[in-house]
């Protein structure tokens, strides 16, 4: 036998080694999972509401069993209807993407606004997303930014790295004296959710005639201040907003507390004294497993996407502050060619150019 022909069997022989290798990986993956689609089923059939979003995990993302989004959705809506977040979430997903139903935004919207109110981080980002962009819903730029925050609060990352671009031009001001209460409330007798110094810069999100609900944005706190602790906001909510509506008068509350009562002597006197240290609100998910849980405002970036909400503006320079080239509209078609901070570099079909912020951009 020549060297040659020695090699090459030695080869072959390694080839199919490591085939062998992976067929048997492969079938044990696939026996383990039919052990759990097993195991899990007569759970989800006796209404346990972790067992049912995990069969929807499995017939979403074809583990085990053939893929099927009917089977997917039905056992995801078993689970929502039981308050299981992660099933209200990814029913979202399946709506906003189309997966085994007509694509529908404005269904997309509230299940990701029930899976939020229920404390799921991914869906609280998707939702401010909503918000921000105008799907489903109106477009409003406090909205979004609470939504935003108590993800960013809760963990999540897409969120945290969205939030500064959507608070950006929202109105802003100064905390005025030391250990200032801020509180979930617009009421003295609220919860305290801790205190600030003097100077601490926050965004205004809403305001009446003694209070102001603000966010800081060092530990995503949204809470309220009774006005008179304010400095006067440094800027304005502006006519050059990204495609946003103007405030809203109404934002998501807290559970709803007593009526307001007066508060500038009251709450100065208050700040002096010591304060009871408060839990922070538990708003985390339902244990479950996450395999199969997509966050549709979270993905990859693609080399072709469209205009998201109503009306954008197309910048000269990724920044804020530089001069608006033009104003484009939702469904205009984009090409990216690159990306900074956030921001992408966008051609049109008929050549135009510019930057516009990402999270206004969908595939």
């Amino acid at each position: 036998m020549n060297k040659f022909r020695y090699w090459h069997m030695l080869l072959v022989a390694a080839l199919l080694l490591a085939a062998g290798s992976v067929f048997a990986q492969d079938a044990a993956a696939e026996q383990q999972n039919s052990v759990t689609l097993e195991q899990m089923r007569p759970l989800a059939e006796q209404g346990d509401a972790n067992a049912q979003y995990n069969m929807g995990v499995i017939y979403d993302s074809g583990q085990g069993v053939e893929r099927d989004y009917a089977k997917a959705r039905e056992w995801y809506e078993k689970a929502a209807a039981q308050g299981f977040a992660k099933a209200a979430h990814n029913l979202g997903v399946m709506y906003q993407q189309g997966h085994g139903v007509e694509q529908d935004e404005q269904q997309a919207f509230e299940w990701f606004k029930k899976a939020a109110e229920l404390g799921e981080p991914a869906a609280q980002n998707n939702l401010g997303v909503m918000y921000a962009r105008g799907q489903g819903t109106e477009q409003d730029m406090q909205r979004a930014a609470v939504w935003s925050a108590r993800a960013a609060a809760n963990g999540n990352e897409s969120a945290r790295s969205k939030l500064p671009m959507i608070t950006e031009d929202l109105p802003e001001a100064e905390i005025k004296g030391n250990n200032v209460n801020i509180r979930a409330q617009p009421g003295i007798d609220s919860e305290v959710l801790q205190q600030s110094g003097d100077g601490t810069e926050v965004v205004l999100l809403q305001q009446n005639d003694e209070w102001s609900r603000i966010l800081l944005m060092s530990d995503y706190l949204v809470g309220w201040v009774a006005n008179s602790l304010l400095e006067e906001a440094t800027t304005t909510a502006a006519a050059d907003q990204e495609g946003i509506a103007g405030a809203s008068a109404e934002l998501p509350e807290e559970p709803a507390a007593d009526a307001q009562e007066t508060a500038a002597a009251d709450e100065a006197n208050a700040m002096a004294q010591a304060q009871e240290p408060t839990a922070d609100e538990d708003t985390s998910a339902a244990a479950a497993d996450t395999a199969g849980e997509a966050e549709a405002a979270a993905e990859p970036e693609q080399a072709q996407k469209t205009i998201a909400a109503s009306v954008v503006n197309i910048r000269e320079k990724p920044s804020r502050q530089a001069a608006i080239l033009f104003k484009a509209r939702r469904g205009e078609r984009v090409t990216i060619s690159r990306e900074q901070n956030g921001w992408q570099y966008v051609e049109f079909d008929d050549g135009r150019t510019g930057w516009v912020a990402g999270y206004l951009l969908q595939p």
